[in-house]
């Protein structure tokens, strides 16, 4: 039996998310954080618990569900403006 099943929202009754984070191809994590601190401070963040500053422009990005395999693309970004604030999308 095949079928279609159109929605906008999913939910467990706790969490609920945009059925377009869904679609293969969305970004699975990514995080704004201060890197002038050790560990880094998440400012904003989607499937990450945590940013690791192993030393001087070198961190680790913990992911709360891991990647479905090590095939994944990252891309990092800085930025002095404002108060060198720092970006990466894992």
């Amino acid at each position: 039996m095949a079928g279609t099943l159109t929605i906008s929202t999913l939910s467990d009754g706790t969490n609920s998310t945009s059925s377009t984070n869904c679609i293969k191809g969305s970004a699975k994590a990514w995080v704004n954080f201060n890197g002038l601190n050790s560990p880094g401070t998440i400012r904003a963040s989607y499937n990450v618990t945590s940013v690791t500053k192993n030393s001087t422009g070198n961190y680790t990005v913990n992911f709360t569900n891991a990647m479905p395999d090590i095939n994944y693309a990252s891309l990092a970004s800085t930025s002095a403006f404002p108060a060198n604030q720092f970006a990466a999308t894992p």
